[in-house]
């Protein structure tokens, strides 16, 4: 999650959709009063001495997120007694309340969703990474543990953001985001957690975009049920 003050924006980190890529290639944009969450120590090196994490812990009032449906109550609590006010993949009301109301209002807002019947695919394969044996693709559907990232960027149900980016054009959505903020220079992004989906697996040729030949018509549609309000909200099509 990154705070520019100078530029007077928010991102807001979904999972699956190069979010650690996208954090990487804006922390170079940011100043040393800016918000800039940590990321794994193994990406950490992406983003240079200039983009290093800061200003994210403090204390912080967890009172008013209590009362907004949806909110992990226990996890609020404990990152105030923690003194972990900000932090990867938080939610829009969490960041509205840490970092007040005034700035979250003025601030230009925004994040990236991607295909939800893709982004499975993804997780699948950044689940199965350094499993011996790896997880069959039915074993991971039967474990029920599809993560909706709406939560993220919603607040009581409505878009909390002023734009959602799609993964599947990410480097023009990307542009268009920071040209909204004045800021029209192309952010060159790194390579980040790639290389866990193969081309092939199990004889499967794949072809662009590359998730459909995972799917039987029950796990097609069990994907759907999963992610109504995405498919609502963005038109995603199997």
């Amino acid at each position: 999650m990154i705070v520019c003050h100078e530029y007077k924006f928010i991102f807001l980190k979904t999972r699956k959709t190069a979010g650690t890529s996208i954090e990487a290639g804006l922390a170079g944009l940011c100043g040393p009063g800016d918000i800039v969450t940590p990321i794994s120590p193994k990406d950490e090196p992406l983003r240079g001495k200039a983009g290093a994490a800061r200003n994210f812990s403090g204390p912080f009032n967890p009172l008013p997120e209590l009362f907004v449906a949806g909110t992990d109550r226990t996890r609020t609590i404990r990152d105030a007694w923690r003194g972990r006010k900000y932090f990867n993949h938080m939610s829009a009301v969490q960041v509205r309340n840490r970092l007040g109301r005034a700035t979250w209002d003025s601030y230009f807002k925004f994040c990236f969703e991607r295909n939800p019947w893709d982004k499975m695919v993804s997780r699948f394969h950044w689940d199965n990474r350094g499993k011996e044996p790896p997880m069959t693709w039915d074993q991971f559907l039967a474990r029920g543990e599809f993560r909706s990232d709406v939560g993220l960027y919603t607040i009581d149900g409505a878009l909390a953001v002023d734009f959602v980016g799609r993964y599947e054009h990410l480097a023009e959505d990307l542009n268009t985001a920071l040209a909204k903020v004045g800021i029209t220079d192309q952010i060159e992004l790194p390579k980040a957690k790639a290389g866990h989906r193969p081309p092939e697996d199990d004889g499967l040729k794949k072809t662009q975009p590359g998730y459909h030949e995972y799917y039987s018509d029950a796990d097609r549609d069990l994907i759907a049920q999963a992610f109504t309000r995405e498919i609502e909200l963005f038109g995603y099509e199997f």
